[in-house]
């Protein structure tokens, strides 16, 4: 039997799987890094496709089965938008993904971490802080 879970946390990178569907890496408040799979997402007018874009942060409902989850529903409260327009700002971006990509574990507790790249996304949008300042802060923490 299968049972629904919402997880919140933010999409850290997206791979095309088959023909159709995507297999998303999530870093979630309660359950750490985790891989989940949406399917259909990148058909046409797919309402998983902005949902499991790179950046993308909200409650995520996912189905869970023994071996891995799936993408339900998806309610996104930042799709910092605002990287699309600046390569270089989505460049240090990706990085701070990456890095919490490969300092992360799943089945753990990785709330702090989830804040941290939260913050540090948002301080990359902001015109007070330079690129390099808010990656060394990010990697000092």
């Amino acid at each position: 039997m299968f049972e629904f879970i919402n997880l919140t946390g933010m999409v850290l990178k997206s791979f095309p799987v088959g023909e159709y569907d995507r297999r998303v890496l999530i870093l979630t408040r309660e359950r750490g890094k985790i891989t989940a799979f949406a399917k259909g997402a990148r058909r046409p007018n797919s309402k998983y496709g902005a949902a499991t874009g790179p950046f993308s942060f909200g409650v995520f409902k996912l189905r869970e089965s023994q071996t891995a989850y799936n993408i339900c529903d998806a309610d996104i409260s930042n799709y910092f938008a605002e990287f699309r327009d600046d390569y270089v700002k989505a460049a240090y971006g990706m990085y701070l993904c990456d890095v919490c990509d490969h300092v992360t574990v799943e089945n753990n507790d990785e709330s702090r971490m989830l804040k941290l790249l939260y913050q540090s996304l948002r301080a990359l949008l902001s015109p007070s802080f330079t690129n390099e300042f808010v990656r060394c802060v990010f990697e000092l923490k």
